[in-house]
């Protein structure tokens, strides 16, 4: 028998909460949450959770509407599949991170909006993207606040040209977006760019400057960067200090996942590169389980390459990646 309560919490019990969700936002892996920036907050307020039997686009809908949150739940994921979820006093941050560890998914938030989606989801929109290749207007516009809207029935690639073409902005290759209806729905104000990224994850596609023509973006399928030595990009956030990483702990549940897209993640969350350059790609991809739980960096990494047959360790601010040792 399907039952759902979900009771906010009074305003006096927000400071408790606000701890809870400090603590869930500290480096962490599958099924964790990690933030984005400080307007994050509203994932902090506190609920009452009885849930029995409960479709996960309804549980996410409803913890967003608390938080005043968009939460966007990747089309990868069935939204129909039930949850049950008994909880008191947990921030609603810590509500999304627990109906996401049992659906084997992660949390990242960012400006404004929660996205619940497989760990590849989370790396792809946790990446920092370089807009080196754009020319100022582009760049410009890129960074441009803007709220997208759309009607039900309406179609991802109609959604995608819409809210280019209304910030002047070309994009090519549009056939490569699946067709598809969605719910109504809208974004809150945030930059194109990352309107458009959050548009693309569910497709695994990502956009890209288009060095040969102005004010123009083409569509590919995501591809984690990588330099010629297999040193992936990292992410780069010269606002917030980061901590050392010999000082990071991390707790992570990981089950069935890439090696190379948990470590990826990371790496992202640590301010440190993967180098998987020595061990052949199907190595590095191979699907890992294994839990820790306030591990330093260096015991992690040893702990995920472990579980895929391989040595993993840190070096000159890498995390590497190479063949067990005999």
């Amino acid at each position: 028998m399907r039952s759902c309560v979900l009771t906010p919490r009074p305003t006096r019990t927000s400071h408790a909460a606000l701890v809870v969700a400090l603590a869930l936002l500290a480096p962490s892996g599958v099924g964790q949450a990690i933030a984005g920036d400080a307007g994050d907050k509203n994932l902090a307020r506190a609920v009452d959770i009885v849930w029995r039997d409960v479709p996960l686009r309804e549980a996410v809908d409803r913890l967003g509407a608390v938080a005043d949150t968009r939460v966007w739940l990747d089309r990868r994921v069935d939204p129909t599949q039930p949850l049950d979820l008994n909880a008191s006093g947990v921030s609603v941050l810590g509500a999304l991170q627990r109906l996401a560890e049992a659906n084997g998914l992660s949390v990242v938030t960012v400006e404004g909006v929660a996205y619940v989606g497989p760990l590849h989801g989370v790396a792809q929109l946790s990446r920092t993207r370089s807009l080196a290749a754009a020319n100022p207007a582009l760049r410009r516009r890129l960074k441009r606040s803007t709220t997208v809207r759309w009607p039900r029935l309406a179609t991802p690639r109609d959604v995608v040209q819409q809210a280019a073409s209304d910030a002047r902005v070309r994009i090519t290759s549009l056939d490569r977006i699946p067709h598809d209806l969605l719910p109504a729905g809208a974004l809150p104000a945030r930059p194109l760019g990352d309107q458009l990224s959050l548009l693309l994850v569910g497709f695994g596609l990502e956009w890209r400057v288009d060095p040969e023509q102005p004010l123009t973006l083409s569509l590919a399928p995501y591809e984690p960067r990588a330099s010629n030595r297999g040193v992936s990009e990292r992410r780069s956030d010269a606002e917030t200090p980061r901590p050392q990483p010999s000082d990071l702990r991390f707790t992570l549940r990981v089950r069935d996942q890439p090696l190379s897209a948990v470590l990826e993640q990371v790496a992202q969350r640590a301010g440190v590169a993967l180098d998987a350059s020595r061990v052949a790609p199907r190595g590095a991809a191979r699907r890992v389980t294994f839990s820790v739980e306030n591990a330093t960096l260096r015991a992690l990494v040893a702990e995920a390459a472990g579980a895929a047959g391989l040595r993993g360790r840190l070096e000159d601010g890498r995390i590497v990646l190479e063949p067990a040792t005999p």
